[in-house]
């Protein structure tokens, strides 16, 4: 049954440890910018991927032998833009000097219509990308404080452009900024993005009181490596009703505000997936918390 986490405001950063099951989850958000889950007025929509995760449950617990097709589907959180980066054809190894086999977990951030993604790549992977991209086409530059190696006028996308093998461009031909530092790949259509990408330790979304709730919503689930994980931080344009009325069944005192953040994760121990929601709403000052008893009834009212 869902159960749906109430949390009295303000929130606070826990005095304990967290989950270690979202450490790399965490990982990843901590190099995303709070601006961009920041409530606003563009759809943000954030795609995590562990495909060292994937790689340990499918193929015989060994995290290091190469990916098959049946991991990356398991690993790749849907959408449109992750289906647009891993339908491609062609040889990624030609055209940005890796393989899906190179990644161990990846961020895919989607702004608008602007497109980014933060990459955690095996030891040593990042040290290829550099000749390969400037076989493409790429050349170094600055913009904003930010070296990366690009391509294309910023935010374009061109057609007779494209490059299926290289899925920074895809099938639009999108243009593109690439940084490596180590082994974290940053990728961006923009150049503003990716110096909010760059920079995003001075402030990152795990700072969003509204990201911690999310995630203490999947904190404790034992049911295995958490592989994949869809992120909306403002969920509010999905649907018109009132959240408050699916979670109590009682309208919101003074009418609906909308969801707050919303979350689709999948865990996974390879026989068998635990797929979990998670979702928040700002809570009417003055209300009592609900029981569980009250949860449940209210949702299937």
């Amino acid at each position: 049954l869902p159960v749906l986490a109430q949390s009295p405001l303000p929130w606070r950063w826990p005095d304990e440890r967290r989950d270690p099951a979202l450490a790399r989850l965490e990982a990843l958000l901590a190099q995303t910018p709070v601006s961009l889950v920041t409530p606003g007025t563009e759809w943000v929509e954030l795609g995590f991927s562990d495909f060292h995760a994937a790689r340990g449950v499918v193929v015989g617990g060994n995290p290091d032998r190469p990916l098959a097709l049946r991991q990356m589907v398991r690993a790749v959180a849907l959408g449109g833009i992750s289906l647009e980066f891993f339908g491609v054809g062609g040889d990624w190894r030609q055209a940005i000097g890796l393989q899906v086999e190179d990644l161990r977990q990846l961020l895919m951030v989607s702004v608008g219509r602007r497109f980014g993604t933060v990459m955690q790549l095996q030891t040593g992977a990042g040290d290829r990308v550099a000749p390969a991209l400037a076989g493409r086409g790429y050349a170094r530059q600055s913009q904003g404080g930010v070296d990366a190696q690009a391509v294309g006028e910023d935010g374009s996308i061109s057609i007779e452009a494209r490059d299926l093998s290289d899925p920074f461009r895809g099938p639009l031909g999108r243009s593109s900024r690439v940084q490596v530092e180590g082994d974290v790949l940053r990728h961006a259509t923009t150049w503003p993005l990716i110096a909010a990408l760059v920079h995003a330790g001075r402030a990152p979304a795990l700072s969003d009181p509204g990201i911690v709730a999310l995630l203490d919503g999947l904190a404790g689930i034992d049911a295995g490596p958490l592989v994949s994980v869809v992120l909306m931080p403002d969920a509010g344009q999905l649907a018109g009703e009132d959240p408050f009325l699916a979670v109590s069944g009682r309208a919101t005192p003074g009418g609906p505000q909308g969801w707050r953040g919303m979350l689709f994760a999948d865990f996974t121990t390879g026989p068998q997936s635990t797929a979990v929601m998670v979702a928040t709403l700002p809570w009417p000052e003055g209300e009592a918390l609900a029981t569980p008893e009250e949860r449940f009834l209210g949702a299937v009212a």
